[in-house]
This record gives structure tokens, C-alpha cells and sequence, in this order.
């Protein structure tokens, strides 16, 4: 929930929900290793009561971060994200230079996020696969978003450039009934089915 923080150079494993989970803004996630945790590696979001206020969960960067090998026990697999900036978040959102592998659901999940994300030169693959199968989870590489659930939530039209997704369990892009068109260029989309 703080803001201006630089976290860099760690490794964080084996969590029990979350790896890291960003309500704040203006912070910098750097050459962050995370894996092993019971929900999403890292998570962009902020509670209801802070909802279409965009001093929270605004203007983070999350940059050259590996995330892999999250399962949510609880839920079969099906919560776990590599990373996310869904539901609720603030503008001006960064993922650049990240990847994303073996996960049990996506690599990324922008569900129902309102506002722009922007991811940038990161690589999707093997993800819906802990272990080389997982049944609950969805396995997309790049989920972009998701249909309005609420006030707030959904609509957003991410911009995804110099991207890769190969060998993930689903799509390597996929809108997920998101209402708005992305903007994607200059991706790479290979062996997914």
C-alpha cells in the first residue's frame, strides 16, 4: 500500500497468496525473482472504497521481474497468475522487460482493469502447465482485459508491443471479452493452441 517505494534484486517464494500485492503508486519492482506462491506473483489492484481514485494503485513500473511455478491450492490452480493489474488499479501501469513461465493459470490477467496498461518487451510461455499439466487454470500468456464487472472495472484499452507468447495451454493473446479493442504491435505468437 506505499507509495515511491524501489524494491530490486530479491527473490521471494513460497508465499501464501501473493508473491508482492500493489495498492499503492509510483513504484518501481526491479530484477525481482517470484515463484512458488499460492496466488499471483505479483498483483496490481486496490479495494473497492478506492475505486476511480487515481492516487492508488497508479504509476507503477515493473521491470526485467521472471515470475513462474504459482498454484493456488485452494482453487485448483485456476487464480494463479504469473502477473496482474485487474479489477480495480490506477493509470499509467508498466510491465516492461518481464516473463512469465509454468504458471498455473496466465501469464498476464488485465481482467476487468480500467485503466491502460502498458506491457513491453515480456515473454508468455508454458503457462496453464505447473508441472507440465494443470486442468483448472486457464494457460493464456497475455489475458487483455475482460468485460466490465462494476464501477470501475473493465473497458481499458492496453497497449502490448514487442511481446512473445509461445507454448502456453491457451491463447497467446486472448481479449477475454474485453469491450474495447488493445492495441497490440510487433508481437510474436507461436505453438499456441
Amino acid at each position: 500500500s506505499g507509495n515511491y517505494w524501489h524494491i530490486r534484486g530479491l527473490e521471494i517464494a513460497n508465499a501464501g497468496d501473493n508473491c508482492i500485492a500493489i495498492s499503492g503508486s509510483h513504484n518501481i519492482v526491479e530484477d525481482v525473482i517470484l515463484h512458488g506462491c499460492e496466488d499471483t506473483g505479483l498483483q496490481i489492484t486496490v479495494g473497492s472504497t478506492q475505486a476511480g481514485n487515481d492516487d492508488y494503485g497508479a504509476d507503477n513500473q515493473i521491470l526485467n521481474c521472471d515470475s513462474y511455478e504459482n498454484f493456488d491450492v485452494a482453487t485448483g490452480g485456476e487464480k494463479a497468475d504469473c502477473f496482474a493489474a485487474k479489477l480495480r488499479i490506477g493509470p499509467g501501469n508498466v510491465f516492461r522487460g518481464c516473463r512469465a513461465w509454468n504458471n498455473a493459470d496466465d501469464g498476464w490477467d488485465l481482467f476487468a482493469s480500467n485503466d491502460v496498461v502498458v506491457i513491453d518487451n515480456c515473454w508468455a510461455f508454458s503457462n496453464g502447465k505447473v508441472n507440465g499439466r494443470n486442468r483448472a487454470g486457464d494457460g493464456n500468456g497475455f489475458k487483455l482485459g475482460g468485460a466490465p464487472a462494476g464501477t470501475d472495472q473493465g473497458g481499458a484499452v492496453h497497449q502490448v508491443t514487442h511481446n512473445a507468447s509461445f507454448e502456453n495451454r491457451a491463447c497467446g493473446f486472448t481479449r477475454n471479452n474485453n469491450p474495447q479493442m488493445r492495441t497490440a504491435s510487433d508481437c510474436k505468437v507461436r505453438d499456441n493452441p
